[in-house]
């Protein structure tokens, strides 16, 4: 008899909890109603998920001309973020370096001097290092070989144990090519005219340079100003060590981007990996003031850009590095340029 009065108290519970469940799934029902009425009479899929910095007025100027109202080379359009452009053959994100004069070297590297004022023509340069993924998707077009990837890798991060002649093999499939030194280095720091962000203006206008010789892509601050990372690299100055920035090993690309970014809106230039140029490696700046394009020959390609284990010196975007064309490495990879004519 215990046991069986037992149960009917356990029944006259659920009968009191009854109520309150009714209420609940009167609660999701009612939300579902009002979720419903969203869709039919207010979504606008034209507006859903729009990049920061989306600017409808694109339309302001003709089709055939970019955001600097310059001429777009075949195979590049306008993305609907003001400054930024689709390539359509590797779907790569690139930004636009107006051509005119920038200061390339640094007074304070041997091996980035003579510190000299260089004029370079217009190009577009990827906003990011390519991609596992798109390398992988080269692979799969051409039966190019894909190096080995470590396990702690992922597709959205920059593809690395490519060499020189991986990276070329690859902007000649994407229709591009590797940034000359000079071009590299421009992207980071900027020409003595640079664009006028502010306000929703297209074209995109240009003002004087006030940093014309600023130390890393965002200015003149350590990369770790105020404990707040600018890029992925071993801020306690031990490559040994796991760093600070949230990341052991490589980060995936745009991780930093609302610090490091260039003043040309180039990501990743810094930390994360060391890119592939198109120069020979000499230890000293010689040649052309105009579209320099480096030795006729050399040993060894250069490299720019501190990766995930660089410590802070070598942070600096002046800081410069080799390696042999038929090298690879767990910290470089490679971004591509696209000459404007």
């Amino acid at each position: 008899m215990a046991r069986k009065s037992s149960t009917v108290v356990g029944s006259m519970r659920q009968v009191k909890k009854s109520p309150r469940l009714t209420k609940v799934l009167f609660a999701i029902v009612v939300l579902m109603v009002i979720f419903g009425i969203y869709l039919v009479f207010f979504y606008n899929p034209n507006m859903a998920m729009k990049p920061v910095g989306y600017d409808a007025n694109v339309s302001a100027i003709s089709s055939g001309a970019g955001y600097y109202d310059e001429e777009l080379p075949s195979g590049l359009q306008k993305s609907p973020r003001r400054g930024e452009y689709l390539w359509e053959k590797d779907k790569s994100v690139m930004v636009f370096i107006p051509e005119g004069p920038f200061m390339m070297g640094d007074p304070d590297i041997a091996t980035a001097q003579p510190v000299r004022q260089i004029y370079l023509s217009a190009f577009y340069i990827d906003k990011y290092e390519v991609t596992m993924l798109q390398f992988h998707q080269f692979c799969q077009a051409t039966n190019y070989p894909m190096p080995v990837q470590p396990v702690w890798s992922s597709l959205d991060s920059p593809v690395i144990n490519v060499t020189w002649d991986d990276a070329v093999a690859y902007a000649k499939w994407a229709g591009k090519r590797l940034p000359t030194e000079a071009e590299w280095e421009k992207a980071a720091r900027g020409g003595l005219q640079i664009p006028q962000w502010g306000g929703s203006q297209i074209p995109i206008a240009l003002m004087e340079n006030r940093n014309k010789m600023r130390i890393y892509p965002w200015g003149n601050g350590a990369p770790n100003l105020g404990q707040s990372y600018r890029c992925n690299y071993r801020a306690d100055d031990d490559a040994r060590s796991e760093g600070n920035d949230g990341y052991r090993y490589i980060a995936p690309v745009g991780s930093f981007v609302f610090h490091e970014g260039s003043i040309y809106g180039c990501c990743d230039l810094i930390g994360n990996v060391s890119e592939w140029c198109q120069d020979w490696y000499e230890n000293k700046y010689t040649g052309s003031l105009n579209n320099p394009v480096g030795p006729e020959r050399g040993d060894c390609r250069s490299i720019r850009g501190g990766g995930w284990n660089s410590i802070a010196k070598d942070c600096r975007l002046t800081w410069r590095a080799f390696q042999a064309p038929d090298a690879r490495g767990e910290s470089v990879g490679f971004r591509l340029i696209k000459p404007q004519k």
